[in-house]
């Protein structure tokens, strides 16, 4: 069975710091990328090939993502580790540790002596990237491609809870609002393409409210709701992560050019016969062949 290992990395050369780096330098990419040697590590030489790293980044707080470990380079008598990005996460870990007991647990996330390579046990891998809003498929250990399932990871499961979850992420939104001196009108059954109209002296937002349980930014979008967050300039979109905690946080996305930080990928298709002049025309022919084969009988 594979491991798994948190990957904590700084690009402040702090003088305490062995090395330094960035891994948004990976994730940048799609490419495998050597990151890493057992001449500055040493603890890195027990990571074998096909187990999963926990990419994080300290000197931001952010879950940068997952990656696999795939091959080492030769470094004279040391060697250099090769990991290829499987998804990037983009997630802060304070308010994961904040909203969640499980996740404050995990030993790799304690405060302590400073370290780099941490072994982090399977059931620990699982509970952080589902906080972070992200699901290992079971068969493979990498996060998975279904694109439900991902949204699932990202807060959504019954609907009972998806409604409730929908519930309190207006309720943060809307209050968050008022506190800022807006008035605020529900307009979510009207079918225009968000769910708030937010108005105070010479301003005006069409706010869209997504949830989601944990801190993944991942949702569901529907057709309309994309048309009017790429044609309305009013429109903002308003994402509340750890929607049932007593700590939600609040990101909001205005204008179309926000789009370029989310991929878009679709759920579901409308599938609708087109009507086939060919088939039409065999069909009639048939008909009509065997009416007169009946009638010359």
């Amino acid at each position: 069975m594979r491991a798994f290992w948190i990957y904590k990395c700084n690009n402040k050369n702090e003088e305490y710091q062995r090395t330094w780096g960035d891994w948004a330098e990976v994730f940048d990419s799609t490419k495998a990328k050597g990151w890493g040697s057992t001449s500055i590590v040493a603890e890195l030489a027990q990571a074998k090939i096909r187990d999963m790293v926990i990419a994080y980044q300290t000197d931001r707080n952010e879950l940068v993502g997952v990656a696999r470990v795939v091959g080492w380079r030769p470094q004279g008598r040391y060697k250099r580790l090769v990991v290829k990005p499987i998804r990037r996460i983009g997630v802060r870990v304070r308010p994961l540790k904040e909203s969640n007991a499980k996740v404050a647990r995990i030993p790799a996330l304690q405060p302590g002596r400073i370290g780099t390579l941490y072994s982090v046990s399977r059931a620990d891998a699982h509970t952080l990237l589902r906080a972070a809003g992200l699901r290992l498929a079971e068969n493979a250990n990498e996060p998975s491609d279904n694109a439900e399932r991902s949204v699932q990871g990202a807060g959504f499961g019954t609907p009972e809870r998806n409604k409730l979850v929908e519930r309190e992420a207006v309720r943060h939104i809307k209050r968050h609002f008022r506190r800022q001196g807006w008035s605020v009108t529900d307009v979510s059954s009207e079918n225009r393409g968000y769910d708030l109209l937010c108005k105070r002296p010479g301003e005006r937002s069409h706010v869209e409210v997504k949830g989601a349980r944990g801190e993944g930014q991942q949702f569901i979008l529907t057709a309309r709701e994309l048309d009017t967050w790429t044609k309305d300039k009013q429109f903002v979109l308003a994402f509340v992560g750890s929607a049932l905690s007593a700590k939600p946080s609040l990101s909001f996305f205005p204008s179309a050019a926000a789009q370029r930080e989310f991929e878009l990928r679709p759920l579901s298709f409308i599938a609708r016969r087109q009507p086939n002049p060919d088939i039409q025309t065999s069909a009639r022919k048939s008909r009509r062949h065997r009416n007169g084969a009946s009638s010359a009988g």
